[in-house]
């Protein structure tokens, strides 16, 4: 399902403007840390999966991801308004991700002994280079489906803080793969319902998705831009499949 890309309304209420604040800010103050917040939230996720799946190790993995993200924080000068590279935030994340591992890499190497780097590579245990094709695919990849999957999350919580729950049964199961008529006879509810339903559901999501991105991008004007290379992040890796 391609993802629309006209701005629209929604009453889930979260920071819409978060990277824009970052960047504006100056120095390590309020309004810079409540933007990290937001974009922590949304990110903490996948970057935990992306080094965990490159350490191997539960706690390792979760004390590289704390660091990672208090050394962001923690540096005023890491990025600024004039640097139009870094307009959307995924972009900026992995780059300095990428930096971040590759860095691990060479401080773990440089702590053994050439004879037992041997040893682990013949066993398959040292981490593999963080900038290999593969291990940048699935970083691109995780980091690309984040927006949709924190908009899921969002539209959970608010459909049951709003007393919503047909609705967030009828788009669990659909997510599940289950059919219009099925999830009909399974709630007990007519088929036109359970459409109007999911009319409903789509016309949340599409809202809150852009929400979810806006808060990741410079200015409304790279939203389009920036789902456009979701779409074709995630549909290429849809297409190797």
């Amino acid at each position: 399902m391609a993802w629309h890309t006209e701005m629209g309304g929604s009453k889930i209420g979260f920071p819409t403007t978060a990277w824009t604040q970052i960047r504006n800010a100056r120095g390590i103050g309020e309004e810079r840390k409540r933007g990290w917040d937001h974009l922590c939230l949304i990110y903490w996720k996948p970057v935990y999966a992306i080094i965990m799946s490159w350490v191997k190790d539960n706690e390792k993995a979760k004390d590289l991801t704390q660091d990672f993200f208090e050394r962001q924080l923690s540096n005023p000068v890491v990025v600024t308004t004039a640097d139009k590279r870094f307009g959307r935030f995924r972009v900026y994340l992995r780059n300095r991700l990428r930096f971040f591992l590759r860095e691990q890499h060479k401080k773990a190497r440089a702590k053994r002994t050439e004879a037992s780097l041997d040893e682990l590579a013949e066993e398959g245990r040292e981490p593999a280079d963080p900038g290999a094709g593969p291990f940048e695919e699935f970083m691109d990849r995780s980091l690309a489906e984040t927006p949709a999957g924190r908009t899921r999350e969002r539209l959970e919580d608010h459909y049951r803080a709003t007393g919503k729950d047909k609705r967030l049964r009828v788009m669990g199961l659909r997510l599940d793969g289950r059919k219009v008529a099925d999830i009909a006879r399974e709630m007990g509810e007519t088929e036109d319902t359970i459409k109007n339903e999911l009319r409903a559901y789509r016309r949340d999501f599409h809202n809150t998705f852009l929400k979810v991105v806006r808060s990741t991008v410079d200015s409304d004007d790279l939203v389009k831009e920036e789902v456009r290379e979701l779409e074709r992040i995630i549909g290429g890796g849809r297409k190797k499949g």
